[in-house]
């Protein structure tokens, strides 16, 4: 019966060491310790502990690469193994992105004075002269001036190009086959005798009353000329202050415009 007992309680602590001996070889791979950096596992995570750790991913077949992802002087780096330098900061690398960079984003805009503008070969990007105001595209060989922006409403800019406008039609660069002639309403200008009425602003076929003709002034209302005799008809282009009907009669009578 002792015999027994014993071979029991020795089978017991034979069970027991087993357990720890398994227990310890699951604890030797969930964390491998690697002179002084240790490699922990989970079933979600690695941590890997030490001085710059990295994963390296090293290419076998021809050109392959050999880089890693590491930690390096508090962020993390995608490095080249091969000239053991720095590629790229993956926590700051906006600068890789602008003009001149490593890895420039092609079609953005850049800013810079005149003078600043780089030479031409990437195509589809922009550049906006910030002293100028001309924006120009890269077509991959030469700079393409697109126009220039200074002040513009691209959408409602109908000023510019008027009279004394910052990009006036020049005065005989307009023929007369690109303006359209159309009438409007004609109407009626009753005009008491021995009186005047001024004629608005504007182009005008003008019929004159029996007795009443159409006068204009060159200096402001001091002197007046005959423009149309009574009861004529013609043309009449008035300033809206210096172009006036005249009836010489002794009773009104009408005269009438056909805006042109």
């Amino acid at each position: 019966m002792i015999v027994e007992k014993i071979i029991g309680k020795i089978a017991d602590i034979v069970a027991k060491l087993v357990e720890i001996s398994s227990r310890r070889r699951e604890l030797h791979l969930r964390r491998l310790k690697v002179g002084s950096g240790t490699i922990a596992a989970g079933n979600n995570y690695w941590h890997i502990s030490g001085t710059t750790p990295y994963i390296r991913f090293e290419g076998t077949e021809l050109n392959g690469a050999d880089k890693s992802v590491r930690e390096y002087e508090g962020t993390m780096k995608v490095w080249d193994h091969t000239t053991d330098s720095e590629v790229m900061d993956i926590e700051s690398h906006a600068s890789r992105h602008i003009y001149g960079g490593d890895d420039e984003v092609v079609g953005v805009l850049i800013q810079d004075t005149a003078a600043n503008r780089p030479a031409a070969g990437v195509e589809n990007r922009f550049f906006l002269a910030t002293d100028t105001m001309e924006l120009s595209r890269d077509n991959g060989s030469s700079w393409e001036t697109i126009g220039v922006l200074g002040g513009l409403d691209l959408t409602a800019h109908a000023s510019r190009h008027a009279y004394g406008g910052d990009d006036a039609i020049g005065t005989d660069d307009l023929r007369y086959s690109q303006v359209l002639v159309e009438f409007g309403t004609e109407s009626s200008v009753s005009v008491g005798a021995g009186s005047t009425s001024t004629i608005d602003e504007g182009a005008y076929i003008a019929r004159c009353g029996p007795n009443t003709k159409v006068e204009y002034s060159p200096d402001n209302g001091t002197t007046w000329y005959d423009l149309l005799g009574v009861g004529e008809i013609g043309y009449v282009f008035s300033d809206g202050s210096n172009v006036r009907f005249n009836n010489t009669g002794g009773s009104a009578e009408d005269s009438y415009l056909l805006p042109i």
